[in-house]
């Protein structure tokens, strides 16, 4: 018996491509249609590998990308990652108004065309928190972080600019932004906008 439905199937890309540059659960996406659905406990298992199979084929298909938040891949069972969309147009469909997250998107496509394995990484900071890091990978022995946001200002300056400050494991520190209006410093950090940044492509500046 099939539990994903043609619709369903539908409604799963849509939600993919909704949530890209965020943390997505085939497990979870299999449980909303399980609930929706009224299935039985027992059919959980048969619905999650539906949903496991039409995500595998969104990826042979170039649909999406999987990307690792962490250089240790974690355990398969109720793995989450982020799924990048490799068609930008695709991607404006579902996300008219998400400029943040379109320019996070073509950051990784950037990235990804240019044959850079990138992954994202987690700071252990001076206060005792932690903080995420969008893009980071090694290249001819030197190892680049990147923070990608569409406007920087001094309220999100700590999350965006100070995660890259705190971090011991890079030299090479990147923010590439679209519109800047901080007053905070940045201090080992290169601000790239993003028209520059796309221009001279990643190659520049590693």
């Amino acid at each position: 018996k099939q539990f994903v439905t043609n619709k369903n199937i539908d409604e799963i890309i849509k939600y993919i491509l909704k949530h890209t540059t965020s943390e997505i659960s085939d497990v979870n996406i299999a449980d909303q249609i399980t609930r929706k659905n009224n299935c039985k406990t027992s059919d959980k298992i048969s619905v999650h590998f539906e949903v496991s199979d039409i995500l595998e084929k969104a990826k042979e298909s170039y649909l999406i990308v999987d990307f690792e938040n962490d250089e240790e891949k974690a355990s398969t069972i109720n793995h989450v990652d982020k799924k990048y969309c490799i068609d930008l147009g695709l991607y404006s469909v579902v996300n008219k108004n998400n400029l943040s997250g379109k320019l996070e998107n073509a950051v990784f496509l950037e990235l990804y065309l240019n044959g850079i394995n990138a992954h994202g990484t987690i700071v252990k900071r001076k206060d005792g928190a932690e903080g995420s890091i969008d893009f980071e990978f090694a290249y001819d022995g030197r190892k680049t972080q990147i923070q990608v946001c569409y406007i920087l200002n001094d309220d999100n300056w700590d999350r965006e600019v100070n995660n890259l400050i705190e971090s011991n494991e890079s030299n090479n520190k990147l923010l590439i932004y679209y519109l800047d209006k901080s007053t905070k410093p940045s201090i080992g950090v290169k601000k790239i906008n993003a028209k520059d940044f796309f221009t001279n492509g990643i190659m520049h500046y590693i």
